[in-house]
């Protein structure tokens, strides 16, 4: 069985849970960033889940950096820290499975 993680709030970790994700409730970006380091040396988790709110200039370059197809680390993006980019990796992972940009307005 696939297994999932969330990293973030705890007010959202209740949701994740309710779906069976090991969830990691951190309070801040660079814990969050550790967090999902020592998920992803693991090997035992394939999607790991955080919001916008913890995505730290550090995070994003470690996921432009990893090499291993799994696990997946994916960020939603999130109303109280709108800066587009839970939206534009959210693209960047469907163009690279796809192969296209089926997201893009033209």
């Amino acid at each position: 069985m696939s297994k999932a993680a969330f990293v973030g709030e705890e007010k959202l970790a209740y949701l994740f849970r309710s779906f069976d994700f090991e969830v990691f409730s951190v309070k801040d970006s660079e814990e969050a960033f550790k967090v999902i380091q020592k998920i992803y040396k693991q090997k035992t988790t394939d999607v790991i889940i955080t919001t916008e709110d913890f995505a730290s200039d550090e995070l994003g370059e470690f996921i432009r950096g990893k090499v291993d197809v799994m696990p997946v680390i994916f960020v939603l993006p999130t109303p109280s820290k709108n800066e587009g980019l839970g939206i534009e990796w959210i693209r960047r992972s469907v163009e690279k499975a796809v192969g296209i940009n089926i997201l893009s307005k033209k």
